[in-house]
């Protein structure tokens, strides 16, 4: 097993993570178009992730903002460095608020965006 499949497991394994966290709390799930949405009883589990580095930074938070702006409260935009650079960037740009680091790995950083 190279590096490589490790960190490719451990992403996968933190997306299910707050899939599970979310369905426990009777939440939303919404995947569509390599992005995932879970949305929880608190703002904590209001998770917006980006799976598809293809999806460019500016449509991970433009559909981020449309799926938490039709209910109540702020989100978290789930930054995995150094893979989600462009994303930090993007997201402080429009004023959020930086959370982290965390102690998953790899090294992931909550960026919270508050509406």
């Amino acid at each position: 097993m190279t590096a490589a499949d490790v960190a490719r497991g451990a992403m996968l394994n933190e997306e299910e993570l707050w899939r599970e966290m979310v369905r426990w709390s009777g939440g939303l799930i919404h995947e569509q178009d390599g992005l995932l949405f879970v949305a929880g009883p608190s703002n904590y589990l209001r998770v917006a992730i980006r799976m598809d580095p293809g999806v460019d930074a500016a449509t991970t938070l433009r559909r981020a903002g449309e799926f938490f702006d039709a209910s109540e409260g702020g989100h978290i935009v789930l930054v995995r460095e150094p893979d989600d650079i462009d994303l930090a960037r993007a997201a402080r740009a429009v004023g959020t608020s930086r959370r982290g680091p965390s102690v998953r790995w790899p090294s992931t950083r909550h960026l919270t965006c508050r509406r």
